[in-house]
């Protein structure tokens, strides 16, 4: 391998921005708790 293939290999890296993501999954999982509720407010109704 010459340098221009490793260049090109480390042109995919990714980066993980773990506080947006964990941010995302809060959001998620609070929007479904409060569709779950919401849910349950209309069956026992």
């Amino acid at each position: 391998m010459d340098d221009d293939s490793k260049t090109t290999e480390l042109s995919n890296v990714i980066q993980i921005d773990d506080d947006r993501i964990q941010d995302h999954l809060g959001r998620v999982v609070r929007s479904t708790v409060e569709e779950k509720g919401a849910c349950r407010s209309t069956i026992s109704s």
